[in-house]
């Protein structure tokens, strides 16, 4: 028997199974929080920015400041499109890139 309880208002269910239960919760969630699921979603989004955000710091310069934001992921999407956009590029942002692109093993370490 699987007991959940939820933390901001006390509701309970309990199932046999695991996952239903786990459904069930899902369900209370959606309805009764709908406005803190739908603020946990956005804070998420806020907290990681994406490929495209990435892309945008290094064309503007920002990149240096702010990398420590940015995961090896979004790194490795803009490293895969960068050859195709870098002759179109002005020259300081080609040297941007290029820094980036050296350091990027120290800044953004390989997963084990």
């Amino acid at each position: 028997m699987y007991v959940l309880k939820c933390r901001k208002c006390g509701y309970r269910t309990r199932d046999k199974s695991r996952g239903k239960a786990l459904s069930r919760m899902r369900n209370h969630w959606s309805k009764a929080h709908k406005a803190e699921l739908s603020k946990r979603i956005r804070a998420g989004m806020i907290h990681n920015p994406g490929p495209l955000k990435f892309l945008r710091d290094v064309i503007t310069g920002d990149i240096i400041p702010g990398y420590s934001g940015y995961k090896r992921k979004h790194y490795e999407a803009v490293k895969a499109i960068m050859p195709a956009i870098l002759p179109y590029l002005p020259p300081e942002v080609q040297a941007g890139w290029h820094l980036i692109d050296k350091i990027a093993d120290r800044v953004y370490p390989k997963r084990k």
